[in-house]
């Protein structure tokens, strides 16, 4: 394009439309057999399937596989009631939707529900159950609102101001590290 003296893009392209035809005139040549060269796509066969990134996963014990930061959720079939622990395809189209395959076989599947809140006793002191009356637990929620409503309120953690350390323990005269190995 620079030996044509072509500076901007109509010029590019009107260098271009003039360089074709000679191209063409002196490489072209005549096929060894008349018609197109493309063929018909076999049944059963999808490009959707062929032009896709795909990618291998095992499925989690709750039927789930994580791909890019999502969770989906397999569902049952007539084939199989749980696809635990089973080698699958997830592959990724090119209009962006997501698809299972095990063993040949697209799978149902649907978004996973979020992960529940799983609440378990802190170590540490706890409370005998008495809620002061002057409002010291400002993170209470009223009964009226509790039926049905889970209330999740950020708890700060202030680590220990020092550090409690102590002499390490030396084992007894008659300890069986003290022994020798050959009497």
């Amino acid at each position: 394009m620079r030996l044509a003296g072509a500076g901007t893009i109509d010029q590019a392209n009107e260098v271009l439309w003039d360089f074709l035809p000679r191209f063409n005139q002196r490489f072209a040549v005549a096929p060894a057999q008349p018609g197109s060269a493309y063929r018909q796509l076999p049944a059963g066969m999808s490009l959707d399937a062929i032009l896709c990134f795909k990618y291998l996963r095992t499925v989690a014990n709750d039927n789930t596989v994580q791909f890019n930061g999502t969770t989906l959720q397999l569902l049952a079939d007539d084939y199989r009631a749980s696809y635990a622990r089973a080698n699958v395809e997830v592959q990724e189209r090119l209009d962006g939707s997501l698809v299972v395959v095990h063993q040949g076989k697209t799978l149902a599947l649907e978004p996973a529900p979020p992960i529940p809140v799983t609440l378990r006793a802190r170590k540490g002191r706890r409370s005998n159950g008495h809620i002061p009356a002057n409002g010291a637990y400002a993170h209470h929620v009223p009964a009226e609102r509790w039926p049905g409503a889970l209330q999740v309120h950020k708890i700060e953690h202030h680590p220990p101001t020092t550090a409690k350390t102590r002499p390490p323990r030396k084992p007894a005269p008659d300890h069986p590290w003290r022994r020798k190995l050959l009497t």
